[in-house]
């Protein structure tokens, strides 16, 4: 035992966030903590560590145990750089490493041998102790951290006062993970990550031996890392086995049973009172007395809480835009000078979801601001098609300005307040909330009416830079909903997976300079790359990206000449003819995931093992055949 919480409770004179929470943490527990946004994720991850004292309850820790902690602000010396400031964390061994110095600098100059002895026998013993702590290599071990966080190589002697937020918020999570504490508290330790190092940081937690606790709405991450969860809501704390997915199908299930069971003591209830009203002054008397009794001292069984969602979009009325909704044409992008360059010509059509992905800095945000005419293109050009109305959702929101009912009232200034206040409700925004002046709205609140601005104008387009950013999971999941029967164009940066998953069909990767196009979901596209990437001589390029960078990367016909011309076109019609059956398989295997993560009602259990079968079964053939493509990747490199 690492922790354990007694019968702990919280609240404040504003909220009541939870009471007669008993939870206990072990050494190499790793537990995902999922809730809606202020019911006390953080204030529970303080309890843990430390910071705060619970109203109720207590908190009993192991005689030292080291607990580490992820703030949402981190301190650090402006004077510093960013590497001198991680390396912090090792203040006590870099101690150690200079008295070290100091003593092989006293050895050297000390002829007589009784005065030497004790020296080099300490010498000794320090050494073995900075060797035990793997001394040697803690500089790299900082810098392989930042650079698995993103940060390149030249930022490390960046002095600290130079840094942005999100820079410093990933130098805290570095510092965090190096110091390796026996228990680690994350609070959303995603944030502020490219899609690249949220996958370094899923790897780098598999390999973690000690226990932490993270909170995160990053559901791909929780499925990855996680092997717990604790659900919080409705002033309780629950403890549920298995990762996200587990939980997510488990809770169904739960809630089902607990429905069930509500709605036949119900029925139990109202035919005993029938009998009772109908008998009570009859000649079964007796009975009816004996029935009311019974009914007094009956246990009843609660109604099952449902997740209560935030966002309720109604998307009817959007007005239909022509086929082609954007067409580019070698598109450059960049400040003055090119940061990012579209070498192909595409045409978007009504319907289409593009996920826009790629490091941070690579341009994404710069594709919106050039597409929306906010700056000119370097190169290239770009044409909307007709009766298109575009909408922004910015992830700085810096168009907000006033409440939010005066922010909708200013699109529509002669509508009812009456109206104004329902369609605000859809949003999460009830009572008084509606007249909450912009400076105290929290993120997730500034999100939504963004999004309600959006809807309200009826936009046939959506551009959306990160929009699941301040959501918890239930108003990521409602967004989701909501988008996939949006009946118009979206195009969405996002470092949400999940979200990426459910919605996009069409990807733009922005890599280090080129920008490649790719038709197919976000797994299918995954999938297709850890492929390629494991076939020797395979192009990097997608398989929709243009013909043109598919002939540079073919080899020069001297390098072919192992294969005759019709033996050349038979393998590369298998290699086609794999690559689509791969694909539907893909898209199978996706359908499926998403069916048996959030099972809906009318599936039974008998049909869930029966996907799960499936599933299995096409996880099988799915190996075999991409070792074949591999197999003929090979000889058409020969």
């Amino acid at each position: 035992m690492l922790v354990r919480l007694d019968n702990i409770g919280k609240s404040y004179p504003a909220a009541d966030l939870f009471h007669q929470v008993q939870l206990q943490i072990n050494d190499g527990d790793r537990i995902g903590l999922v809730g809606p946004n202020g019911a006390g994720k953080s204030q529970l991850l303080a309890i843990l560590a430390g910071q705060v004292t619970p109203d109720e309850g207590r908190v009993e820790q192991r005689s030292g145990v080291t607990i580490g902690k992820m703030d949402q602000e981190t301190r650090v010396d402006p004077s510093r750089t960013l590497l001198a400031e991680t390396l912090e964390v090792f203040a006590p061994l870099r101690a150690l490493e200079q008295e070290i110095g100091r003593l092989e600098e006293t050895i050297s100059h000390t002829d007589n041998p009784a005065a030497a002895d004790p020296l080099l026998a300490r010498y000794s013993r320090l050494k073995e102790e900075f060797e035990r702590q793997d001394g040697y290599s803690y500089r790299q071990r900082a810098a392989a951290v930042l650079q698995g966080l993103g940060f390149r190589p030249d930022d490390l002697e960046l002095p600290c006062r130079i840094l942005s937020g999100g820079q410093i918020s990933r130098l805290g999570l570095a510092r965090l993970l190096l110091q390796k504490p026996a228990l680690m508290l994350l609070d959303e330790p995603t944030n502020h990550l490219d899609l690249a190092a949220i996958e370094w940081l899923e790897e780098y937690l598999a390999g973690w031996e000690r226990a932490f606790v993270v909170v995160s709405h990053d559901r791909y991450f929780l499925n990855r890392v996680v092997q717990r969860i604790w659900d919080i809501g409705n002033r309780r704390v629950t403890a549920w086995s298995g990762n996200y997915a587990r939980y997510q199908t488990d809770k169904h299930k739960l809630i089902e049973q607990q429905q069930r069971e509500y709605e036949n003591q119900q029925q139990f209830i109202r035919q005993t009172e029938d009998y009772i009203r109908r008998n009570i002054y009859g000649q079964k008397t007796k009975q009816a007395q004996s029935r009311r009794r019974m009914l007094e001292k009956l246990e009843r069984v609660e109604r099952p809480d449902h997740d209560i969602r935030d966002i309720s979009l109604d998307v009817s009325g959007i007005p239909r835009s022509s086929d082609t909704v954007l067409s580019v044409n070698t598109l450059v992008l960049g400040y003055g000078r090119p940061l990012a360059r579209l070498p192909f010509e595409a045409s978007f059509v009504r319907g289409d979801r593009v996920g826009i992905l790629g490091a941070n800095g690579t341009g994404k945000t710069t594709l919106f601001r050039t597409i929306l005419g906010q700056i000119p293109p370097l190169d290239g050009g770009y044409q909307w098609g007709r009766n298109v109305s575009v909408g922004y959702f910015d992830q700085k929101m810096e168009s907000l300005q006033a409440s939010p009912l005066d922010e909708i009232r200013a699109l529509d200034p002669l509508a009812a307040e009456g109206d104004l206040r329902s369609f605000l409700a859809r949003f999460g925004f009830h009572g008084d909330d509606v007249f909450k002046p912009l400076a105290t709205l929290s993120g997730g609140e500034k999100n939504r009416l963004l999004l309600a601005r959006l809807i309200y104008l009826r936009h046939n387009v959506l551009v959306l830079d990160e929009p699941t950013n301040h959501l918890d999971i239930a108003s990521r999941e409602e967004l989701e909903s909501a988008l996939e029967t949006f009946p118009g164009t979206i195009f969405v940066v996002s470092h949400d997976r999940y979200f990426l998953d459910r919605l996009v069909n069409k990807i733009l990767w922005f890599g280090a300079g080129d920008v490649d196009y790719y038709h197919g979901g976000y797994s299918d596209w995954t999938h297709r790359q850890a492929a390629r990437a494991a076939a020797p001589g395979a192009a990097v390029a997608g398989p929709d990206a243009p013909r043109r960078k598919e002939k540079e990367a073919a080899p020069p016909r001297r390098e072919r000449e192992g294969l005759s011309k019709n033996e050349r076109f038979r393998l590369e019609q298998q290699l086609t003819e794999l690559e689509e059956a791969i694909a539907v398989a893909e898209a199978r295997v996706s359908e499926i995931e998403r069916l048996l993560q959030a099972p809906p009602p009318s599936l039974t259990p008998g049909e869930l093992a029966g996907l799960a079968r499936e599933h299995e079964s096409l996880q099988h053939e799915l190996e075999d055949r991409v070792a074949r493509w591999e197999d003929l990747g090979l000889k058409l490199a020969d």
